[in-house]
C-alpha cells in the first residue's frame, strides 16, 4: 500500500541540490536511503500531497552523477513537490 509522506529533512539548505536526508509520515521518520531502496526493490511506494493541491504525486528515484535520490512525478505545478513539504521534527 502506498505511503503518503508528509515531511522531509534536508542539509544544507543553501545548496541548489537540497539533499533530502529523511522522509517521514506521522509516527515515523526514515532515511532517504532506504526509501530509496523500498522503491527501487518494489517493496515500497510513496507519494506526497502538495500543500493547497486537491491531487497526489507519486515520489520516485532519479540518478545525478550516478547518484540516486528522491524527487516527484512532474505535474506541472512544482519542480519537486518534496522540497515544498514541511521539516520533519
Amino acid at each position: 500500500m502506498p505511503q503518503q509522506i508528509f515531511c522531509i529533512n534536508r542539509i544544507d539548505h543553501t545548496s541548489p541540490h537540497y539533499r533530502i536526508t529523511h522522509v517521514g509520515w506521522p509516527g515515523k521518520k526514515i532515511p532517504a536511503a532506504q526509501a530509496i531502496r523500498n522503491i527501487e526493490q518494489k517493496l515500497e511506494s510513496y507519494f506526497v500531497k502538495p500543500p493547497g493541491a486537491s491531487h497526489f504525486v507519486d515520489v520516485i528515484v532519479k540518478y545525478r552523477e550516478g547518484r540516486p535520490y528522491l524527487t516527484t512525478e512532474a505535474d506541472g505545478d512544482k519542480q519537486d513537490n518534496l522540497l515544498s513539504l514541511p521539516e520533519c521534527p
